[in-house]
């Protein structure tokens, strides 16, 4: 009986390393995802940061121009 016990013991403690293990490794395949995640949502913010200084210089140079095609044209 003495060494059924401790196969089962063995076989328990295999289970627990192994869901153990199982565990680690989905937690840091889950952390590798939020990095990239995170990653692309800066890069992204960064993007949407150098468009909206283009959308503004564009607009400057749009009142610009209306401003001398107005001159222009009172002429």
């Amino acid at each position: 009986m003495s060494k059924q016990n401790n196969s089962s013991g063995s076989r328990n403690a295999a289970v627990l390393v192994s869901s153990i293990i199982f565990l680690l490794y989905f937690l840091f395949d889950k952390h590798q995802d939020n990095e990239r995640m995170y990653k692309i949502c800066k890069d992204q913010e960064e993007t949407i940061q150098e468009l909206q200084k283009a959308i503004s210089l564009q607009q400057f140079y749009i009142k610009q121009l209306e401003s001398i095609s107005g001159l222009n044209y009172n002429k």
